[in-house]
C-alpha cells in the first residue's frame, strides 16, 4: 500500500479508538448507595468480624476513594472501628450504621450474652422467686410452679392454687410457702413438699408483699395497712397504717424490723421507706426517697438498705442505725427488682422497661455489666447455694444469669 494510504489507516483507527475510549468514559459522582454485608448476622460477647463495604454512584461504579464511615446504636452491646470491625461487648442487639455523604446503609447484629447461663420457657408471666430451705417456687399471676435449683428444672404447678398469685415467701423450716394470692383477697398457703395448697389466709383486701418473722407473717394491703398473722391460728394479731400502699417488704428478723416501700398511685403520694416494729407495728421511721420505691435488699452486715425505684435511674442506700439516705447509685434505667450477693460485694438490678438486669459493684457504685435479658424482669433473687442470679420475666420466662 502506499505509504499515505497506510497513514491514513493508522490515523482513522486511532480516531474511532479515540470516539470509543470518549462515549465509554463518565465522570464518578457522588456517592449514591452503599452495599453491606453481612446485614444481619449473630456473634457472642467478646466476638468480633469485619463488616464488608463498597460505595457506588448512581452508575453502579464503586467509588474507592471513599471509604464509609462506621457508628454503633448502642455501644454497651457493639463497637465498631473506623475500618469496620464490629466487636460484641454485651448481649443484645444493635446496628451499626454505615454512611458515605448522603448514602447510608446499615447492618443489624445480635450478641449472645454468656452471662446468661439459661432461659427457662414459662408462661405466662413469670413474676417472682422465692427460694426456701427445701426448695423455690416461681409465681407466673396464675400459678405457682416449683423450681428444682440444682436442675434448673421447672416441676408442675402447685395444685389448688387459683386466682392470681404474685409474691412468694417461705417460714424458717420451708415446709410452706405463703403465696400473696390478688383474687382471692388473701394468701394461698402452699404444703412444700406436697406441692400443693392446704389453705388461704383471708386479709379482705388485695394482699401484696409478703414477709416472715419467726411464727409471724406479715402482709401489706392495698388498703394501706401492715397486717401481723399469726401463722399457727392464721389470725391478724395487730395492724399498722401505712402511708401509701406497701408495694415490697423487707424483713430483719435479728431486729424483728419490716422495711415497707410505699407509694399511692391515685393520689399522688411520693415514695417512702417506713420502717416498723415487727413486735409493737408502730412506725418508728419514715425517710422519703421519692418516686415510685419497689424491691429493697440488706446488706449482709445489716448496716445497709437499698432501695430500686420504678421510676427514676438510681439505687437508694440507707444507713439502717441513723435511717438518713447516704447513698445514691446512678442506674442505666428505673429498677423495679433488686437482689444483693452473699458477700455483698455486688447488687442486681431488674430494669423493668429497658429489658435489662444491671450488676453493680457495691464498693465503687460502678457498673460492672449491663446484661440484656429481654422482656420485662421484675423480682430478682440471689441464689446462694449455687452461687446464681434468678430474675422472673413477665416477658415469658425465667433468666438465670452468672453473677
Amino acid at each position: 500500500m502506499h505509504a499515505l494510504g497506510v497513514a491514513l489507516v493508522v490515523a482513522a483507527a486511532a480516531s474511532l479508538h479515540a470516539c470509543r475510549a470518549t462515549s465509554d468514559f463518565h465522570l464518578h459522582g457522588p456517592p449514591a448507595s452503599v452495599a453491606v454485608f453481612p446485614r444481619d448476622t449473630s456473634i457472642t460477647e467478646g466476638g468480633s468480624f469485619t463488616l464488608r463495604t463498597t460505595v457506588l454512584d448512581a452508575q453502579g461504579d464503586a467509588l474507592r476513594d471513599e471509604p464509609p464511615t462506621f457508628t454503633s446504636t448502642d455501644t454497651t452491646v457493639l463497637v465498631v472501628s473506623t475500618g469496620g470491625v464490629v466487636t460484641g461487648v454485651g448481649g443484645g442487639s444493635a446496628a451499626i450504621r454505615v454512611a458515605a455523604g448522603n448514602a447510608v446503609n446499615g447492618a443489624l447484629v445480635s450478641v449472645a450474652d454468656t452471662t446468661i447461663i439459661a432461659e427457662l420457657t414459662l408462661l405466662p408471666q413469670p413474676f417472682d422467686v422465692g427460694i426456701g430451705p427445701l426448695g423455690a417456687y416461681v409465681t407466673t399471676l396464675t400459678a405457682v410452679v416449683p423450681l428444682d435449683l440444682a436442675t434448673l428444672t421447672l416441676g408442675q404447678a402447685a395444685a389448688g392454687v387459683s386466682g392470681t398469685p404474685v409474691h412468694v415467701v417461705f417460714d424458717s423450716a420451708g415446709d410452706r410457702a405463703y403465696v400473696s394470692n390478688e383474687a382471692l383477697l388473701g394468701v394461698s398457703v402452699v404444703d412444700v413438699v406436697a406441692n400443693a395448697q392446704v389453705d388461704t389466709i383471708h386479709t379482705n383486701n388485695v394482699a401484696v408483699p409478703l414477709g416472715v418473722i419467726g411464727g409471724a407473717l406479715f402482709v401489706g394491703t392495698t388498703s394501706d395497712f401492715l397486717f401481723r398473722i399469726d401463722l399457727a391460728t392464721k389470725l391478724a394479731t395487730d395492724s399498722t397504717p401505712l402511708r401509701g400502699t406497701a408495694y415490697h417488704l423487707l424483713v430483719d428478723p435479728p431486729d424483728a424490723t419490716v422495711f415497707a416501700t410505699t407509694w399511692d398511685p391515685y393520689d399522688g403520694t411520693t415514695g417512702d421507706v417506713l420502717v416498723v416494729n415487727g413486735v409493737t407495728m408502730a412506725v418508728v421511721r419514715s425517710i422519703h426517697v421519692g418516686g415510685n420505691p419497689e424491691a429493697m435488699v440488706l446488706s449482709p452486715d445489716r448496716q445497709m438498705v437499698y432501695v430500686a425505684n420504678a421510676s427514676v435511674p438510681y439505687l437508694v442506700g440507707i444507713a439502717v442505725a441513723s435511717g438518713a439516705a447516704t447513698d445514691t447509685i446512678r442506674l442505666f434505667a428505673p429498677a423495679f427488682g433488686l437482689a444483693i450477693s452473699s458477700d455483698g460485694a455486688r447488687l442486681y438490678a431488674g430494669l423493668a422497661d429497658s429489658g435489662r438486669v444491671e450488676v453493680i459493684d457495691r464498693a465503687t457504685r460502678t457498673r460492672v455489666r449491663l446484661i440484656a435479658v429481654g422482656g420485662t424482669p421484675r423480682e430478682v433473687r440471689y441464689d446462694a447455694a449455687h452461687a446464681r442470679v434468678l430474675v422472673a420475666n413477665e416477658g415469658g420466662w425465667l433468666d438465670v444469669l452468672r453473677p
